[in-house]
């Protein structure tokens, strides 16, 4: 976007920040809390948590604020195109703030992180706030450079919320986080400077970017995309990169982890919906046809939920079981991107919000049991001692496993319906084995997620070695707002289906 004047650069600049009302609060908030830290430094864990959740809130009203503005036409792009903000973008950024406000609340409802939440509580809010701006740059980037940027912004802030706890199991995890994410980022950033010297420029949504790279030998442009893909692929926990997984999300406390399992791959998959969307709409040659990337993301999401599945059957611990059930997800997500159609794009986000309302449902089921180390083992014979805590976490589990009658039984059909429908259409093969490996995989899943009810009733022990928190009102209604939606979305998935159809068509 070339300007004749500096008058002309600084008008479109003053035009641009309207549209960043949410990330500049975001921005003053995060200083307001690190400027009042140095002055309340002992204030308690409560204290800071309120305010941050009225930051988050006051957040999620401004993104409201400009979804309201948000026309059908309306498909904004500024900052010299390197942000782009239209419906997807917004929803993205309602994800990641709901996910964020769900684990500042439910951090708060368990006992066994008090002292560590009261030691971490300013830089944690920081860490949580600053993660949500990053996510919010990440869902808008269109462009290589604030793309790179805004990954390196989310992973820092990611090193540092699981390093701030200050002992040995962190210190691994963030030691191993770090050095899958810079491996990762040196990828990405090799590729993106290989798309530069191809096509001269890093705007990837206009057809001059892609018309540019089909001169190059295809060979190049095809390693040049794989390397550049590494870091989103490290955000979604997709094999190869999702070494780190388990032992972050073993080392962090739960809500953190839930935050980690969701939030990323929100905004991760908007950058990638985005990208999928320029390549079937815009004039390109052969090579950039949606059959190639059809047999990409095919051939990721059929070996990351295959190899997560497997993973997950051996796991003893149940955050790393969720870890490497996260990976297995995204390969779910992954294969909802393989079939560019409308009713595809409707069932990856239908997956996707079924599938944080199961994660943040699993990891406070965790926390209300309170194993030691979070054992599997530990929660033997506890279901009819804890009938109603054994009750809630066996129906999330039976909605990730996908079974009905929950919510994650309608959300894998829906994913199995538009890959059978579009193989239908097309014919091709890739998305028949697609098929056939998503099936397959869920099978697999139902072993080791129903292994957890079967310790809770069929499993009996002398010693009882969980303290499960007493189900008080409080928490009880934490419980019941996780798991009543995993059975409400499966009678009425209608009125997810027509939000997300409605949204979709705007």
């Amino acid at each position: 976007m070339p300007f004749k004047t500096l008058t002309e650069a600084l008008s479109h600049i003053e035009a641009s920040l309207l549209w960043l009302q949410p990330e500049l609060f975001l921005t003053f908030y995060a200083l307001l809390v690190l400027v009042i830290s140095l002055f309340r430094k002992k204030e308690s864990w409560t204290f800071f948590r309120n305010i941050g959740i009225l930051g988050v809130l006051v957040t999620l009203g401004l993104v409201a604020h400009q979804w309201h503005y948000c026309t059908c036409q309306m498909d904004k792009g500024f900052f010299f195109n390197f942000l782009h903000t239209d419906r997807l973008s917004i929803f993205t950024k309602f994800i990641a703030g709901g996910a964020t406000l769900a684990s500042l609340v439910l951090m708060s409802f368990a006992k066994r992180y008090a002292e560590r939440l009261n030691q971490t509580a300013p830089v944690l809010v920081l860490l949580l706030l600053a993660m949500l701006l990053a996510l919010h740059l990440l869902a808008m980037s269109r462009h290589l450079f604030m793309l790179f940027l805004a990954v390196e912004f989310t992973s820092i802030a990611a090193y540092l919320l699981t390093a701030i706890f200050l002992d040995k199991k962190t210190a691994e995890g963030s030691l191993k986080y770090m050095l899958f994410g810079a491996f990762s980022s040196g990828l990405m950033l090799y590729g993106m400077s290989f798309l530069y010297g191809f096509s001269g420029m890093l705007d990837f949504g206009i057809s001059a970017f892609w018309q540019n790279l089909a001169q190059a030998p295809p060979l190049f442009v095809g390693l040049a995309l794989g390397l550049t893909l590494s870091g989103l692929l490290f955000k979604l926990t997709a094999v190869p990169f999702h070494f780190w997984a388990p032992d972050v999300y073993e080392s962090v406390p739960s809500p953190v982890a839930a935050l980690f399992s969701i939030a990323p791959k929100a905004a991760t998959l908007a950058v990638l919906v985005r990208l999928s969307d320029f390549l079937q709409h815009l004039q390109l040659p052969q090579f950039f046809v949606s059959a190639h990337w059809v047999s990409l993301f095919a051939l990721v999401a059929m070996v990351t939920m295959t190899l997560g599945n497997l993973a997950a059957l051996w796991q003893t611990n149940l955050k790393r079981l969720l870890a490497y059930s996260s990976v297995a997800n995204a390969g779910f997500l992954i294969a909802g991107l393989a079939v560019p159609t409308a009713f595809a794009g409707q069932s990856l986000f239908f997956f996707l919000l079924a599938y944080t309302l199961m994660n943040y449902a699993a990891f406070y089921c965790i926390d209300l049991f309170n194993t030691p180390q979070d054992e599997i083992e530990a929660l033997r014979g506890l279901g009819k001692q804890y009938p109603w805590q054994s009750a809630a976490f066996t129906l999330t589990l039976v909605s990730l496993a996908g079974l009905p009658p929950t919510v994650g039984f309608t959300a894998k059909f829906l994913i199995f319906s538009a890959i059978w429908q579009h193989y239908q259409a097309v014919g091709q093969n890739t998305l028949l084995l697609l098929f056939l490996v998503s099936l397959f995989n869920a099978v697999v899943g139902l072993f080791y997620y129903l292994k957890i009810p079967y310790y809770l009733y069929f499993k009996s022990t002398d010693t009882q070695a969980a303290t499960p928190l007493a189900l008080r009102w409080q928490t009880g209604l934490i419980v019941f707002v996780l798991c009543f939606p995993l059975l409400l979305f499966f009678f009425k998935a209608d009125w997810l289906m027509y939000l997300l159809s409605w949204w979709m068509a705007n």
